[in-house]
């Protein structure tokens, strides 16, 4: 098959993984007081949800080289609203397990976490309103 095929299968591809992932965070965000009921879950999804946030961001810039705005557009969307729900997780977790807790550099570090978390699914968020302002 020639590079068109595969870049059309590809793109196909590309595009069920992003239905997918937009999916099943909805459902996880709209299920979060069943799905998430201790600290170990907290920690859990919030790690994932940032996980999948930098492969998602890392393929939107490359599809955004690519000059492939019809997949980088919502690979930014996913990467931002990964991005923003580690970010609500993490202050979730913070207020309810680590805010009274005299262990001031665990306190710090989810502070500094959520933070991180804030400011990139801001720098997504940029480059949505870059690509939409340049199409």
């Amino acid at each position: 098959m020639g590079d068109f095929g595969e870049t059309s299968q590809n793109t196909i591809l590309i595009e069920c993984i992003i239905e997918s992932e937009f999916n099943n965070l909805k459902n996880i965000i709209d299920n979060k007081i069943n799905i998430i009921k201790n600290v170990s879950n907290y920690c859990y999804y919030y790690k994932q949800f940032e996980t999948n946030a930098k492969i998602y961001e890392k393929m939107a810039h490359y599809y955004k080289n690519k000059k492939n705005q019809d997949i980088s557009l919502p690979l930014f969307k996913l990467a931002s609203m990964l991005y923003h729900e580690s970010g609500v997780l993490r202050e979730q977790c913070h207020l309810i397990y680590y805010d009274n807790n005299n262990i001031i550099d665990k306190d710090l570090s989810h502070i500094k976490a959520f933070e991180d978390c804030i400011s990139k699914y801001k720098r997504c968020e940029i480059n949505m309103h870059k690509l939409r302002t340049n199409v």
